[in-house]
């Protein structure tokens, strides 16, 4: 029922998102819905947590790989690009409407996932910079937030152009222009 609601939500849009969508879209009743969940918040609760824990994987990996902060911050990028275009932008579009729907309870568990996603970005601007790699007195909650509304921003103007290039085709001039902003002696021009 997670995968029938993200599906929904790729193809119409979260505000089609109702248990007789996904009911259809599956081959059951609301009854036969409820016997697994017990209303929708549940379901797209189920969706939220199925996209963290893609990103807990992902992190992990990450944050287990050789390399240098920053090059692991990199591939971040490039790997949440990639699995966005992989699910048509459905986790950054539920979180979002998750923020902004007035249930308090996925506004808290959507911050959850976004505040998830902050401590690991801190975590690689830190570790950055005792590798000399980021500036020592960068404000990492800024550089974090910095990271997460290019990301956002990126898969958002994305999805305004339909999805006409790969996401990725802008990841490099992006990601340059990021790494620039957060080393220790950027050089411009």
């Amino acid at each position: 029922m997670a995968e029938a609601a993200r599906k929904i939500i790729v193809e119409q849009g979260p505000e089609k998102l109702t248990t007789e969508a996904i009911g259809i879209a599956v081959g059951l009743s609301d009854g036969g819905i409820f016997r697994h969940f017990k209303n929708l918040e549940e379901i797209v609760i189920q969706v939220l947590e199925d996209n963290e824990a893609s990103f807990v994987r992902m992190s992990a990996d990450l944050r287990d790989s050789p390399g240098f902060a920053l090059d692991k911050l990199e591939r971040l990028f490039r790997l949440e690009l990639s699995s966005a275009e992989r699910r048509g932008a459905v986790g950054f579009v539920i979180l979002s409407w998750s923020l902004h729907t007035g249930n308090p309870v996925l506004k808290q568990r959507a911050r959850k996932t976004a505040e998830m996603h902050f401590r690991v970005v801190i975590d690689f601007l830190r570790e950055g910079q005792s590798e000399g790699l980021v500036a020592p007195g960068m404000n990492v909650e800024r550089a974090a937030e910095l990271f997460l509304g290019m990301l956002q921003g990126h898969i958002r103007w994305w999805t305004l152009q339909d999805r006409t290039e790969a996401l990725c085709d802008a990841c490099d001039d992006l990601w340059a222009l990021y790494r620039r902003a957060v080393q220790t002696a950027p050089t411009f021009g």
